[in-house]
């Protein structure tokens, strides 16, 4: 009982920023550590999606349970050089173009991990499209320069 009160208010005033140092970087920490959780089980329910989900995400008006082929066909209609250049004159063409440039780099991934050396050079070419669309709406996104 041998301190007075400004002596233990001056102590006070010496740890208060340190404790509050202390709480800020649990703070932090908890903060990165839900943050990296959360990254995780994104990356893999996106490891663990199927095929026909992948499909069905690109939001387009293709039939129903039809063939591979035909599906392969009505993609190729759909992502022709004249439709792309269509949807890229507008503002939400582009952003429509970059989230599925995305899902065709999920698909090449998809693609990669299922399927055989044989398919490697298509998944290339897929990888480079799906680069040279995300590169193409995020130049058109910036403006000349």
């Amino acid at each position: 009982m041998g301190k007075s009160v400004r002596t233990l208010f001056a102590e006070l005033q010496v740890r208060g920023p340190t404790i509050l140092d202390s709480y800020l970087q649990i703070a932090l920490f908890i903060s990165i550590a839900v943050y990296l959780g959360q990254w995780i089980a994104a990356l893999y329910r996106r490891n663990a999606r199927s095929w026909d989900a992948m499909v069905a995400r690109l939001r387009l008006n293709f039939s129903k349970g039809g063939s591979s082929a035909d599906l392969a066909a009505e993609m190729d209609r759909y992502f022709t050089s004249e439709e792309i250049a269509r949807r890229a004159l507008t503002a939400q063409g582009r952003r429509t173009m970059f989230r599925e440039a995305g899902l065709m780099l999920e698909m090449a991934d998809y693609a990669e991990r299922n399927g055989g050396a044989e398919i490697a050079p298509l998944v290339a070419r897929l990888r480079s499209h799906a680069l040279a669309i995300r590169m193409g709406t995020l130049k058109k996104r910036v403006g000349p320069r």
